[in-house]
């Protein structure tokens, strides 16, 4: 970042002439500082808690969760060559008795619907299963609901030389395995609880 290498305080006093020199000077201040607070953060530049309605799953297809996308008016346009945090915060989902052997992920996605091609970054979690030998009299099967998956993820992106325009961004949600395929879904927010997903510019991703 720059320093004020070329600021000097202008002082004036009663009768102190407007020269071109003293006017130069304010206007290369006014500069420096502009230069200097244009790499600073600029904070929440897209805020949502609103999820898709959550309904219960029974595939391996990955599904949209919530989004800042065209699709919610939500889509940014952020300057070139700035740093912006993507964090989703959630409770976690759901799944009914089974699903051992099954690799839950949430998948932040580059686009307004789900493309491997568009995958930004990718969260697991799951339920230990039955991989390992073990004896039977040591381990139990599930047989009530499990709640997991719940947390805070992020990921540091970069606009790049070209900035961002209508950028579309959304957190997905799937899983692999050979399991039961029972269903599962996202946990319904309760009271004051949310699923929040946002996005904060953190400042110049260059020195100026």
């Amino acid at each position: 970042m720059a320093d004020y290498t070329t600021y000097d305080q202008i002082s004036w006093a009663d009768g102190t002439p407007l020269t071109s020199d003293r006017l130069q000077q304010m206007s290369t201040n006014i500069d420096l500082v502009k230069e200097v607070t244009d790499g600073y953060s600029k904070g929440i530049i897209a805020y949502t808690d609103t999820p898709e309605t959550p309904s219960y799953k029974t595939d391996n297809t990955y599904h949209p969760i919530i989004r800042l996308d065209s699709t919610v008016s939500l889509a940014m346009t952020v300057d070139a060559q700035r740093y912006v945090k993507v964090t989703f915060v959630t409770q976690g989902i759901e799944i009914l008795n089974g699903n051992e052997n099954e690799i839950y992920s949430w998948k932040l996605v580059d686009a307004t619907s789900y493309h491997i091609d568009n995958v930004v970054q990718e969260w697991f979690f799951g339920i230990e299963g039955g991989d390992i030998i073990v004896d039977a009299s040591t381990i139990t099967a599930h047989t009530a609901a499990k709640k997991i998956g719940g947390g805070t993820f992020t990921m540091m992106l970069n606009t790049g030389a070209l900035g961002w325009t209508s950028k579309n961004l959304g957190i997905y949600l799937g899983r692999t395995g050979t399991g039961l395929l029972t269903s599962y879904r996202l946990i319904l927010p309760s009271g004051a609880t949310k699923h929040q997903f946002f996005a904060e510019d953190c400042g110049s991703s260059v020195s100026v």
